[in-house]
């Protein structure tokens, strides 16, 4: 056995707690592994835990931008003319705007921070952000699921090491595309 199936066969719960954590790092590795381990017969605990880690991980965004109004400069950032047609933006369409962001690279973050910036309830932004996660981590449950039944039991356990670097290299792609643009004026 190598040193990694050691430390995970003696230390079940490592699994659970690496789950809940790999969202704080990187979100979609973090669902990618639970939903091919799951997928390939492992446990679905992995998703519900990686589902709820999803969840503290943009809880804890919108608590920042929360925090972020008792700042005096962001507190008065909030107050220009353009942070306030952003601000009725995020509002009227706060619950596509979470689905959207769920799923472009670049824009989770931002749109979390913003959210407890320019205070959406939070009763409202919860389920949302539970929702949009439930259906991120179910669709890549069911794209190994199907992955995995299509190709057969020996290419399935090689999925993992092919969709986590194209994953990968699809968020430095848009990344780095995304930090060239130039602000507008």
């Amino acid at each position: 056995m190598s040193l990694l199936s050691d430390f995970f066969a003696n230390n079940p719960w490592s699994a659970y707690v690496l789950a809940f954590i790999g969202p704080f790092v990187q979100e979609d590795v973090a669902v990618i592994a639970a939903a091919t381990s799951s997928a390939n017969g492992g446990d679905l605990m992995l998703l519900l835990t990686t589902w709820v880690g999803l969840i503290f991980s943009d809880g804890w965004k919108y608590w920042a931008g929360r925090l972020a109004n008792r700042v005096p400069w962001a507190a008065r950032l909030t107050t220009s003319p353009r942070v306030a047609a952003a601000r009725e933006q995020v509002h009227k369409r706060v619950g596509l705007a979470l689905i959207v962001a769920r799923f472009v690279p670049g824009t989770r973050i931002p749109l979390n921070v913003a959210c407890g910036l320019f205070h959406v309830p939070f009763v409202k932004y919860l389920p949302l952000i539970s929702l949009s996660a439930a259906f991120y981590v179910g669709l890549a449950y069911g794209i190994f699921a199907a992955l995995g039944a299509i190709v057969g039991e020996q290419v399935r356990q090689a999925i993992p090491f092919v969709v986590v670097p194209v994953v990968l290299v699809l968020v430095l792609f848009f990344w780095l595309r995304a930090s060239r643009r130039k602000p507008a004026a």
